[in-house]
């Protein structure tokens, strides 16, 4: 991985490898003198100033700072919410946007609604059902590795905010993605939750998802 910065106006994140891959892995996120702002004039701020970051498959990288330094903001140019002023990103070798499209990009993010109507079982269904059936396939395993079996029949809107992290969680599985990108993704979940998900992304990891 190149060394890397994150700048908010006055903070600064970086990226941190947690888990290294061999040097012999593809490079499958790649950002390139990655600028963002937003506004203009007074009110221009310059959420992110200047990443180069490369990531190689298999690895986990842990992207720390403080509230305000460009985390979110990376992550979103990252999975083609959002494009960047200046500078390139590339996933998997095109862009974001098509990476996403194809479902070989995940994300487990902060902001994002569920339906709160639908049950678990039935909204992990959903998803899949938009990925084809190769993805439906799949829907026993992912709601089994995202500890979701003994809620499959309870409505969204009855789930802790814990549990339904571990919802989204089944959501961006689905697709059987080669990245997952995760913001804060064991917010409100229980310690026992917590270490079965880091079990469950480190098995991945080791399996050659990034």
């Amino acid at each position: 991985m190149n060394n890397s910065s994150v700048d908010g106006t006055a903070t600064r994140a970086s990226a941190r490898p947690v888990t290294a891959a061999p040097t012999d892995e593809p490079v499958v996120l790649e950002l390139s003198a990655v600028k963002r702002h937003f506004g203009t004039g007074d009110r221009r701020v310059q959420a992110v100033d200047g990443v180069d970051l490369s990531i190689r498959r298999g690895e986990v990288v842990a992207l720390l700072g403080p509230n305000g330094a460009g985390k979110t903001t990376t992550l979103d140019m990252l999975l083609g919410l959002t494009e960047p002023s200046s500078g390139t990103v590339r996933v998997l070798g095109t862009t974001p946007q098509r990476a996403t499209s194809s479902g070989s990009i995940g994300a487990v993010l902060q902001t994002g609604g569920l339906l709160g109507d639908l049950t678990v079982g039935e909204t992990v269904r959903l998803i899949a059902s938009l990925h084809g059936a190769d993805a439906l396939d799949r829907v026993d395993d992912v709601v089994a590795r995202a500890d979701l079996e003994h809620l499959a029949r309870r409505r969204v809107s009855k789930c802790s905010g814990g549990e339904q992290q571990r919802v989204k969680f089944a959501l961006a599985m689905v697709s059987d993605p080669d990245i997952l990108v995760l913001d804060e993704p064991t917010a409100g979940m229980d310690v026992t939750a917590r270490r079965h998900f880091w079990d469950v992304m480190r098995a991945d990891a080791d399996a050659g998802r990034t």
